[in-house]
């Protein structure tokens, strides 16, 4: 498969103040000037309250420690570490320190999407088994039975991937387990797979929540565009948006 190219800028695409820093090698090098916050615009002053809440935060056990990052116009104006990155071990906090930055990857996956679009890849009225054929076989709840077990009924046609990007698509996530639909998404653990091939596996064998494009529900569809983009460009994820790709003041975990 054709390699992603431009979707590799992702690396460069943070903006504004960062508490979760996930670069490494930003620290005032060459590859970045640095400016005083009243040269771009900010007023120490303010900037100072955020320096104080900052402290006030893990000085009150709120959070063990962060690291903030101010940058504009492409110059570093304020790069801050509070706190510890392993309480257990009182190892200080860095400003290399590395953070998972949890649903935050979803705009860099969506990106990493509409940039595929952008060069034809796919289309919106794509059916997703188009790039995810593990996906062909899925059947919908429609009810459970008294003993607990689902009333499952055949899909009346695949997912779109108009669907998949707005979480219209059927799937469900099963971040909690206060409903028997959600308890099935997490009794699966497909959070928790190895690889895309695993995650896909245990993904195929459950059951929509309804017929795709009849209603809202927040899902597993981030995590499948994230798929869907490794199959497109034949990179993994992490690889294909620049986040495990050594470059110019920058490294990171994807």
């Amino acid at each position: 498969m054709e390699k992603l190219g431009s979707v590799r800028c992702l690396r460069a695409a943070w903006i504004g103040l960062l508490f979760a820093v996930v670069s490494s090698s930003i620290d005032a090098g060459p590859h970045f000037a640095t400016a005083t916050p009243a040269q771009a615009g900010f007023s120490p002053e303010r900037l100072a309250r955020l320096d104080e809440y900052m402290k006030r935060q893990v000085a009150g056990g709120h959070i063990p420690g962060a690291v903030t990052l101010l940058a504009r116009h492409g110059k570093i104006l304020a790069f801050n570490r509070y706190g510890e990155s392993d309480p257990d071990r009182h190892a200080a906090m860095s400003r290399d320190a590395i953070f998972r930055i949890y649903s935050q990857t979803k705009v860099v996956t969506g990106v990493a999407m509409m940039m595929l679009f952008e060069e034809g890849k796919w289309r919106f009225d794509d059916p997703v088994t188009r790039f995810l054929p593990e996906l062909k076989s899925l059947r919908v709840c429609k009810g459970f039975n008294e003993d607990g077990s689902m009333q499952l009924e055949d899909i009346s046609r695949p997912p779109t991937m108009r669907e998949l990007l707005t979480h219209s698509a059927g799937f469900g996530y099963g971040l909690s387990d206060d409903n028997p639909f959600d308890k099935v998404y997490a009794q699966s653990q497909f959070l928790h797979a190895a690889n895309t091939t695993e995650a896909l596996e245990k993904i195929s064998k459950l059951p929509l929540a309804s017929q795709p494009g009849l209603h809202w529900r927040y899902s597993a569809a981030v995590d499948l565009q994230g798929y869907i983009v490794e199959r497109i460009s034949g990179l993994l994820l992490g690889e294909a948006v620049g986040l495990q790709s050594p470059g110019p003041g920058y490294s990171g975990e994807g």
